[in-house]
Order: structure tokens, then C-alpha cells, then sequence
């Protein structure tokens, strides 16, 4: 079976970009970046591991001839020939976006061709149950859930031993830090100890640190910036997201496999089949703040929580995830051969 995997090729620690390297790798799959480079003469050019289109997308994909066209990313170069990749080759699209920020309801020219292209996909896989039901409710039979996964070798339990939390993200809107900030503002008055490390940037990273300025907690927040979270997993005690959507998120898993007791917001996006978690309202400072004092502070709970994290998070390893990627790929095959 020939995977040819569309996914941009980037030197990072954002989720999407980890997941798709992760994905990738065991599938086998030639990763192509979604948009073409210029050249001579339309084709393909290998460089390192990766294929390159030149000058055409569609031109690239034919040199190199797949079973199957796996998207991971999209661009507008790849919005333009995807209907005629759709006709050509079995097309599957990872959707990985939080419905949020892009809208449930197409606006706008590229975005409405985007949810028109999507019907034209043989499968569209939601990383997370919520994704999966937005789809089908809006007439989207064509899917599957496949979750978000992870390589959980490369995880080291934590031995809880520090009172410290830990939240992992994007420093944007939709991550909602301000309840993890105020929450924590509060936690500290009940464990004098706890220590609230943030690792991420975006576009509210200023502002987050103004606001630990302003409320007193320079001595007890620290911000590590756009970096590998791995070290920090390692150190923490509990992990907390009070983001208003996800889309089945990879830092989540990460902790889980680092033996982390979660505190959540109560969105669709949060989903998990760990009994590992706490789930709290995403605007409920008071909910937050009294769940993570309780982590903090009932050694036996948290070791009960610490234990459910490792063995839950397994059915999350992408050794046990790609399998239904393959059966997927399979599947589809079967049924264009049939169609011919």
C-alpha cells in the first residue's frame, strides 16, 4: 500500500505539525508538503525524506502514483486541484481544525469551497467524537473517528513529588488561560507551595504575563515559551486545560502518558476514554481552582488518578491507532476496486 502523506513540514512543537510527523512516520508514507515549489518542468524532486511537487500538485501526486492521498494539511495551492485529486485517487483528509475558529457554517469564498471539497473526500477522519457528530449534523456521512494519538515510549511518569501544575497550548483566544491564571491565583492560598508553569506562545503570551504582574503571582507562575513540553511533563504534578473547544488534543494525551492527573474544561473537544480526568465548566474559576487543590493535596487520590492516567492512555499509542488507519485504507480500496 502506497501513502502519500500531504502535511507540511515544519520544525516546531505545535500539535498539529508533532502529530503529523508522528503519523507519518508509522504509516510508512511518502510526505509530500502540500504545496508545489517552482521548477523547470512539472514533476517531482526528493529532498532528504520528503517529495516535492514542482510547479503543479496534482503533477507531483501522478509522478509518485499512491493508493491512497492522506491530507493532513491544507493550503489554498491544494483547495484548487482537490477536486481533480479527488476524482483520480482513493482521498482521505484528517480534520484536525476546532470548529470555533473556523465557523460550523462555511463564510466566505476559500471556506466555502472548503466544506464543498470536503464532500467530495472518500473519508474525512475527526480526531475527536464532537467532530465526528458537527459533521454528521451537517450532513457529512463520509467520516470516521480515528483519535489523536501518541508515541507513548517517549514519556517518563511523573513521581508527583512538587505541587506543580502544568498547562501546555497555544497562548491564544480559545485556550481561555484566564480561568487557569485566576483559579490558580486562588490554589495558592490553600497550598503555598504550588507552582503554575505555562509552556507555549501566541498572541496573548504578553498579556497573560501582565495579568500574573497584576494579581501578585510573578514568584509562582513561570513562562517557558514555545518549546518541547516533554521535560515539564516530568516535573509536574497535575495537568490543566480550560480551553472553550478542542478537537481531541495531543497535549491532553501527553500528560496522560506522563502520568498526569487532568483537570478539564467540559467541552465536546475533551473527550477521552481515561478515567483519569476532572472535568470542570471552561468559565467555572471556583470549579477549577478547588479540583486542582484537591489533586494537589489527597496523596491517595492522586495516586489512584496517576495509575488510571498510564494504563488508559494506551489505547491512545500510535501503535494501536495506526491499525485503524490501515483497516480504514483497506476498506476504501476494496470498495473503489469494487466499483470499476
Amino acid at each position: 500500500m502506497k501513502i502519500v502523506y500531504l502535511h507540511n513540514i515544519t520544525k516546531g512543537y505545535s500539535g498539529d505539525a508533532v502529530q503529523g510527523d508522528l503519523l507519518a512516520k508509522h504509516l510508512n508514507a511518502v510526505v509530500m508538503p502540500p504545496a508545489p515549489i517552482q521548477g523547470e518542468k512539472a514533476g517531482i524532486v526528493k529532498v532528504d525524506n520528503y517529495y516535492y511537487a514542482v510547479n503543479d500538485m496534482l503533477a507531483g501526486i501522478d509522478a509518485l502514483n499512491p493508493d491512497i492521498v492522506f491530507i493532513h494539511t491544507i493550503t489554498p495551492a491544494l483547495l484548487r486541484v482537490l477536486p481533480q485529486i479527488a476524482q483520480s485517487y482513493i482521498t482521505v483528509m484528517r480534520l484536525a481544525v476546532n470548529f470555533e475558529e473556523i465557523g460550523i457554517q462555511p463564510t466566505g469564498n476559500l471556506l466555502a469551497d472548503f466544506w464543498n471539497i470536503l464532500k467530495m473526500m472518500d473519508c474525512i477522519v475527526c480526531p475527536s467524537q464532537f467532530a465526528l457528530r458537527n459533521l454528521r449534523r451537517l450532513g457529512y456521512r463520509n467520516t470516521v473517528h480515528i483519535p489523536t494519538c501518541i508515541d507513548t515510549s517517549q514519556f517518563v511518569p511523573t513521581d508527583g513529588r512538587e505541587n506543580n501544575v502544568l498547562a501546555v497550548g497555544r497562548l491564544g483566544p480559545i485556550k481561555n488561560v484566564v480561568t487557569v491564571l485566576l483559579a490558580f491565583s486562588s490554589v495558592v492560598d490553600e497550598v503555598p507551595d504550588a507552582r503554575l508553569g505555562i509552556v507555549g506562545s501566541g498572541p496573548l503570551y504578553n498579556v497573560y504575563r501582565s495579568m500574573v504582574r497584576n494579581i501578585g503571582l510573578q514568584s509562582r507562575v513561570s513562562f517557558m515559551g514555545f518549546r518541547s513540553a516533554l521535560p515539564y511533563y516530568r516535573r509536574a504534578k497535575i495537568f490543566v486545560q480550560s480551553s472553550f473547544s478542542e478537537n481531541g488534543s495531543l497535549t491532553v494525551l501527553e500528560a496522560l502518558a506522563s502520568g498526569l492527573p487532568c483537570v478539564l474544561s467540559d467541552i465536546g473537544g475533551h473527550r477521552y476514554d481515561v478515567d483519569a480526568i476532572r472535568y470542570v465548566e471552561h468559565d467555572d474559576v471556583d470549579g477549577f481552582a478547588e479540583a486542582m487543590v484537591r489533586l494537589l493535596t489527597d496523596d491517595e487520590l492522586w495516586l489512584e488518578l496517576h495509575r488510571k492516567a498510564l494504563i488508559g492512555v494506551r489505547k491512545y499509542d500510535v501503535g494501536e491507532v495506526k491499525e485503524r488507519y490501515f483497516e480504514l485504507f483497506e476498506k476504501l480500496m476494496k470498495i473503489r476496486s469494487l466499483k470499476r
